[in-house]
């Protein structure tokens, strides 16, 4: 089963989440899509491109900044 996410209202949220309902990052949301384990190291995507995917996304601003 392939999930869709509405990228019109998707926010990505730094760091590790251990559930959806807290929120996603980048590589959360790869795996939803994928229809993977939720976590942060899903097997679809090439490691060097996760270890970029996560600095990445860990340095963008939040709504606090």
């Amino acid at each position: 089963m392939t999930h869709h996410i509405d990228l019109d209202t998707l926010i990505l949220l730094s760091g590790g989440h251990t559930t959806r309902d807290q929120g996603m990052c980048m590589l959360e949301a790869v795996a939803y899509v994928a229809d993977e384990p939720h976590g942060d190291r899903p097997e679809c995507v090439s490691p060097i491109i996760a270890t970029f995917l996560r600095t990445w996304n860990d340095s963008l601003p939040t709504n606090d900044d």
